[in-house]
């Protein structure tokens, strides 16, 4: 058996391992390739039986750890067909005798005298010290199962995948074991059998799921040797103050009772989590909640949970500070108010004040600032501190610049212009402050001094994408398309405003007049209409058949998108989009609904309001970008975390 236990180490030492269990929930998760791509693939007692559903359980198996008895009601036969099939036979209960003061009593040697002889070059057993060590650690016999996990990592293995574990919560496949205590049992049912039958085993010391529940989540709950699937994860993260709560379990029940309850109960509730720091941290959680791509693909034992656990971020110890715009008299309140439900939500410390309100001691802040005050103001003005960091809004015109016009050609103006907001972050970082650019993702190329300070300075500024200001996380995250019981109108919340140079008014009368003359179109808020609040702008773009999307000439020759842009298509609708820019982010697969030339997007907005379906696969295709990557909250926390988004 040393021969062999070395061979096994060999087996396992730094090779990527999984340990496939016989729950049902693997029945329809399409994991087998995925089992099949690991090094060595280990399965326990009749587990050599799930082989018949390999689309599910995987088609090899390399390794067997079995519990030594060979009835059908524990471990099977060993038979001539399955020591042909696999490397190692691994008994998860090594040899014991009465003097071992095991679970055992008076020993196994009589189930060991049971082996055939002609399978011992293939036979090894885990190690007795660990073995009754375990025992004793846990207060029961443990399964073999368990035993497998413990003693695998014992042989250093790069990885260890678990999967098909659920303490029996869910049962066996039948591919596993159709027959309890020789009555049939259904996938259905067979857990109740199996608790019942190990909870009248008739011998001190039975498998209590309670107490290996406690071992293991002590164990293994953590371990970056360790991945976990969704189910065992939630299992070993099992929370039973929240349960017996939610369940109204009498006080007087055992902490036992309460895991003993919800094992033998099919709900299917495990443990509370925050679905919005989930989505967040972790990128790959992410694309499977959003794309519904292969859940093997997430490890739920090395997810980021909390902002405490995130070694990811940084300025954990700084106060986030939003200054400004505190009153919603003003535009400027609508992004502000988004970037602090951001900050909240990903768990920093977060103060949104006017700058005469702000008290200063030894405390460290991240200034967030746009015009009230500039960064100019704040550090001319002695108000940061020595370790203080302050991220400015960069627009082409700023606060210094209120006589200012982009006249009637904003393009050629942006290459002679010379970019007052730009060149102030300049300054400061040539003079040494920790100061940052950030602001709406746009074209700097063609634009000498934009261009000048963009590459001199781009480490120092983060793009983001501006928009979904009226969409909290949760919202964003339910987004999707609404084609049903529409308004046979155009819905357009916002309105006409400014002059040529320093507003809509051309973009308006290129776009939107000819819609006006042409379809029912209805127009909300705005500067000269009562204004509108979020709820209700949702609620008005979600009932238009078309919601049409125009900017300022300035945005439109930076190519810089705009927050109706997210907004219409967060709210489930659609309209065509005259900024280029939207292609630029978003892709050539949206390149049909963006144009400039007037007639072209009149006769676009006509095609698609009366092809209402021919909507969906934009806006599904634009949601799912929106929640994958350009919102506010995955894009701040990107840069919390000192990465990029463009």
């Amino acid at each position: 058996m040393e021969t062999n236990r070395i061979k096994l180490k060999n087996l396992i030492n730094n090779k990527k391992v999984v340990l496939v269990g016989p729950a049902t929930y693997l029945n329809k998760k399409n994991f087998g390739c995925n089992i099949d791509s690991y090094d060595i693939v280990i399965r326990c007692n009749k587990g050599h039986g799930l082989l018949q559903d390999y689309i599910n359980y995987g088609s090899r198996t390399d390794i067997l750890y079995h519990c030594v008895s060979q009835s059908e009601d524990d471990g099977g036969m060993i038979t001539d067909n399955l020591y042909n099939d696999i490397s190692l036979i691994v008994f998860a209960y090594p040899l014991l005798y009465n003097f071992d003061n095991s679970t055992f009593g008076m020993g196994n040697n009589d189930l060991y005298n049971k082996i055939p002889n002609k399978y011992n070059d293939k036979i090894t057993s885990v190690k007795k010290d660990m073995y009754l060590d375990m025992e004793k650690s846990i207060g029961c016999r443990p399964n073999t199962g368990i035993i497998a996990i413990i003693d695998i990592l014992s042989l250093n293995p790069s990885l260890l995948y678990i999967t098909g574990f659920s303490m029996f919560k869910d049962g066996y496949s039948k591919f596993y074991r159709n027959k309890i205590d020789n009555r049939i049992v259904t996938e259905e049912n067979s857990k109740y059998a199996v608790l019942h039958r190990m909870s009248n085993a008739g011998y001190v010391g039975a498998h209590k799921q309670y107490l290996i529940w406690k071992y293991l989540k002590n164990r293994i709950l953590y371990n970056n040797k360790i991945k976990l699937d969704k189910n065992f994860f939630d299992i070993l993260n099992f929370d039973i103050s929240i349960y017996r709560n939610i369940n109204n379990l009498s006080k007087d029940f055992s902490d036992e009772k309460v895991f003993d309850h919800f094992i033998y109960n099919n709900n299917n509730y495990y443990n509370t989590y925050d679905l919005n720091k989930l989505f967040i941290f972790n990128e790959q959680f992410r694309y499977y909640f959003i794309y519904n791509n292969n859940e093997y693909d997430v490890n739920y034992n090395n997810l980021i949970r909390s902002f405490d656990s995130n070694k990811n971020l940084k300025y954990k110890d700084y106060i986030i500070t939003l200054l400004g715009y505190t009153k919603n008299n003003h535009t400027n309140y609508y992004p502000w108010n988004r970037f602090f439900d951001v900050f909240k939500t990903i768990g920093y410390k977060c103060e949104w004040i006017e700058i005469n309100k702000l008290i200063r001691n030894d405390e460290k802040r991240i200034f967030i600032t746009w015009n009230e005050p500039t960064c100019k103001e704040l550090i001319d003005g002695k108000l940061i501190n020595k370790h203080d960091i302050i991220f400015q809004k960069l627009t082409s015109l700023g606060k210094y610049d209120a006589n200012e016009n982009w006249t009637n050609n904003a393009d050629n103006w942006n290459k002679s212009w010379k970019w007052t907001p730009y060149k102030m972050l300049e300054t400061y970082i040539d003079l040494g402050y920790n100061v940052y650019g950030f602001g709406c993702k746009t074209k700097f190329e063609e634009y000498p001094e934009k261009k000048r300070i963009c590459e001199k300075i781009k480490d120092r500024i983060f793009w983001i994408s501006w928009g979904g200001t009226p969409f909290s996380l949760t919202e964003i995250i339910n987004s999707e398309p609404k084609l049903n019981n529409l308004q046979n109108k155009i819905g357009f919340v916002g309105s006409k405003w400014g002059k040529i140079g320093r507003g809509n008014v051309d973009a308006w009368d290129k776009y939107i007049l000819p819609l006006e003359k042409h379809f029912e179109f209805n127009k909300f808020g705005g500067l000269d209409s009562k204004m509108v609040s979020d709820d209700d702008m949702k609620k008005i773009l979600s009932e238009c058949k078309i919601c049409p999307i125009i900017h300022a000439p300035s945005w439109q020759a930076e190519r810089g998108v705009q927050d109706r842009f997210y907004s219409v298509f967060l709210s489930g609708r659609f309209g065509i989009c005259d900024n280029l820019g939207a292609i630029d982010i978003f892709g050539n697969d949206i390149k049909d609904i963006c144009c400039e030339e007037s007639k072209e997007y009149f006769e676009k907005t006509k095609y698609y309001f009366e092809n209402i379906k021919e909507q969906e696969k934009y806006i599904k295709l634009i949601q799912n970008k929106i929640k994958e990557k350009y919102n506010f909250y995955i894009q701040w926390y990107n840069i919390m975390c000192g990465k990029k988004n463009f």
